[in-house]
């Protein structure tokens, strides 16, 4: 087992470099539209990680995205998150985003998703980083997550690939099987609470994960790799965009 930082060294740029931030044709109505809020705030994020994803979310059809560069404490209290349909948190390596909101932040972010149409969509956070992505969950929510063992036993590819569990209406569409992708940061399946779904893994592991009746989203990928990463993109676009 690793003691120090992982060794990949990417450049501070995303590998590839999103076109514009809306994906909108004029042939689409105001009502096929969702729109996203993207965390892009360095304090929080890795902004390569970060720039990937935002890369990858520009590419999907009827989407709209905004990049958050900057958080201002008490901003979703204010009324951020008004009209918004997804709020994407990529890989939280760098600091604690659950720290940046105040306590009028929780109970919005809270009332977002467990009483409106919004969506929490969680990427997983690399363990050398404190778990800052189960501890926005689990703070939030007052869950009890867990990484997975060791956390790298899904981060090193010791999983090659874990199987769709058929138990998710929401991703009957998605992809039969997910690749390992450098990296995974998988949750623990037992630590999962009674209401959440395990959608892609197994009585172990968990690199897909749904609670709050859809509302919020674990979606284990890191978008470090940017090859061959269309069944991970097809799940994001479905996480995004499903009603």
């Amino acid at each position: 087992e690793p003691t120090g930082q992982p060794t990949r060294q990417p450049s501070s740029e995303p590998s590839r470099q999103p076109t514009s931030q809306s994906t909108e044709t004029p042939s689409q109505s105001t009502s096929e539209i969702r729109n996203v809020i993207v965390l892009m705030d360095s304090r929080y994020v890795d902004s390569y990680e970060a720039g990937n994803t935002l890369v990858s979310i520009t590419s999907f059809p009827n989407v709209t995205t905004t990049s958050l560069m900057s958080y201002q404490s008490n901003s979703i209290a204010d009324g951020l998150l008004i009209g918004i349909d997804a709020l994407v948190i990529p890989e939280l390596e760098s600091g604690s985003f659950f720290g940046a909101l105040s306590a009028s932040d929780v109970a919005a972010l809270r009332a977002y998703c467990e009483e409106g149409d919004g969506r929490l969509i969680v990427l997983g956070a690399n363990r050398y980083w404190l778990g800052y992505d189960i501890e926005l969950l689990n703070r939030l929510f007052g869950f009890a997550l867990s990484h997975f063992g060791d956390g790298i036993h899904c981060e090193t590819g010791s999983v090659s690939y874990v199987a769709y569990t058929g138990t998710s209406s929401m991703f009957d569409s998605g992809p039969s099987t997910l690749p390992y992708r450098s990296a995974i940061y998988c949750l623990d399946a037992s630590s999962l609470p009674t209401t959440a779904t395990n959608v892609y893994g197994d009585s172990s592991v968990t690199w897909v994960s749904t609670f709050l009746a859809d509302a919020v989203v674990f979606i284990g990928f890191d978008w470090w790799e940017t090859s061959a990463i269309e069944d991970w993109e097809s799940v994001l676009h479905i996480a995004i965009t499903d009603t």
